[in-house]
């Protein structure tokens, strides 16, 4: 007896684990591509992003640093035409690498511009010497994590069946790649860099953009190449409007880009708002006392942003399954709620300004940049906090209202289009701060920064009004839209 219980115990165990052990294995199979070519891609997007994160992200507090005469308004506008210049210049590149070249020459070379300027960063104060500088370090961003990312995608889609191509499995291993490799490059950036010298954090981005420059090179010969590469340029693009559905016109493709207009205008303010805190937050950080680095507050907004964003995602791939109408007032709330956000963001930023000025009144500490302010870094959490939350969730809306809008053809330039667009809130930021100069002085710690945070929270709370009276236009189309199908329906009866 106690035998048979035994072998009816022992055979419901096996069971259990082979069930189990099978479902891992398919999951497994669903997550996990062992691609050489996404392998060596992912190192040089590790590159990219540690560059981001230990140079690019806190460019600003290298000029407050390190000129003899500090200029605020200097400094502010050099970050600010290169934080614009590339986001706009994500669609000369996705243009370039989809139609003209391959992805690999323009990776290559745009990290070549990366890394050539970050051996040519003057020390000089003047602001026209750095100009070249930042139309490098321009391009090089803009031919980054965009182009690598695509890159990526087509390394994994190979390995896909020809006759049956799952995009959810390759967006889920493509994931599988990138979420850990941004993940390490953020985490690793407090460790390495938060008590480094500025000289060492340039030949440090150097070294690694080198690095990943030459193992992305040598691994040239295993790439997949393009389903397209031996195709003449005409009969590549036939095949490409044929496989995407393109629409034969340009008045048709402007037709769909059009309707995308009065969505983008609402997104000026946003970049601004976006454009201000990727300016100034660091900067604020800069003076305070740190008991953490900055680096750990980017950190912070970062994984915030990661995941809103996946949130987001997953709650709008459940939406889907709705009708497109309901589908397109899901995302136009979700837009909605990361511009409400971004108001908040502004606000809290403004109060915690006026916060640190009241702070450097009763200690005197309006002297000079570089002396510590008696108050912690950890004040301008909530500020990196919001902001991640609201591009997580605006962006990737617009992203996602950008593919329901539009035509499958132009699906591809979406987030480029959408990042130049937001992209513009950054020169706007530099011209507001131009207009609003007797706010600023020599440094932060002398400069009514909280006065200009005051001004984008009322300039966001009129755009969040504007973006109402703008969602209804796209409400009253699709209403218009039912009316004219179930008529039509009437008229076939």
């Amino acid at each position: 007896m106690a035998s048979f219980w035994f072998m009816k115990i022992r055979s419901m165990f096996v069971q259990i684990f082979s069930t189990l052990f099978f479902s891992i294995e398919i999951k497994k199979s669903y997550y996990i591509c062992l691609c050489r070519g996404a392998a060596i891609t992912s190192g040089l997007a590790y590159a990219h992003m540690l560059v981001g994160y230990a140079v690019v992200d806190v460019l600003i507090t290298y000029f407050t640093d390190h000129w003899k005469k500090d200029n605020l308004l200097k400094a502010a506008g050099i970050v600010n035409f290169l934080e614009g210049l590339s986001l706009l210049l994500v669609i000369v590149m996705t243009y370039i690498s989809e139609n003209h070249t391959t992805p690999v020459k323009v990776i290559l070379l745009l990290n070549c511009c990366l890394h050539i300027s970050f051996h040519s960063i003057p020390d000089d104060e003047t602001a026209m010497y750095f100009i070249p500088v930042a139309v490098l370090i321009s391009v090089g961003i803009a031919g980054g994590k965009p182009i690598l990312k695509k890159f990526l995608v087509d390394q994994l889609t190979a390995h896909e069946p020809s006759h049956n191509k799952d995009e959810d499995r390759i967006e889920a291993r493509r994931k599988v790649w990138w979420i850990p490799t941004s993940f390490l490059s953020a985490f690793l950036t407090p460790k390495v860099f938060s008590n480094a010298s500025w000289h060492v954090k340039f030949i440090s981005s150097a070294s690694v953009l080198g690095i990943g420059f030459l193992l992305f090179s040598c691994g040239v010969p295993l790439y997949h190449s393009c389903r397209y590469r031996n195709l003449p340029s005409s009969a590549q693009k036939k095949k490409r409007r044929k496989a995407r559905g393109c629409p034969r016109s340009i008045a048709e493709q402007w037709k769909s880009l059009s309707a995308m207009i009065p969505m983008w205008t609402t997104f000026l303010v946003f970049g601004l708002v976006r454009s201000t805190g990727k300016t100034f937050f660091t900067e604020q950080g800069n003076d305070m006392d740190p008991k953490v680095s900055i680096y750990t507050l980017l950190l912070v907004e970062n994984i915030v942003r990661a995941v809103t964003t996946g949130l987001s995602r997953h709650f709008q791939k459940h939406v889907k399954r709705l009708t497109k109408p309901l589908e397109k007032q899901v995302i136009i709330v979700i837009i909605w709620i990361g511009m409400v956000v971004s108001i908040f963001c502004s606000s809290v930023a403004w109060r915690v300004e006026a916060r640190r000025l009241e702070v450097i009144d009763n200690n005197g500490a309006c002297i000079k940049t570089g002396e510590i302010i008696p108050m912690s870094i950890w004040w301008l959490a909530p500020q990196f906090c919001l902001m991640g939350v609201m591009e997580g969730l605006a962006i990737d809306g617009l992203d996602c209202f950008f593919e329901v809008q539009v035509s499958e053809s132009l699906e591809s330039y979406g987030s480029a289009i959408n990042e130049a667009v937001i992209g513009i809130g950054s020169f706007l930021n530099g011209f507001l701060v131009y207009i609003f100069r007797t706010w600023f002085r020599d440094t932060l710690n002398c400069s009514r920064l909280d006065k200009y945070y005051r001004l984008l929270t009322i300039v966001s709370f009129i755009n969040l009004c504007y973006y109402w009276y703008v969602s209804t236009i796209y409400s009253n189309e699709e209403a218009e839209d039912d009316a004219k199908a179930e008529k039509t329906g009437e008229d076939a009866v």
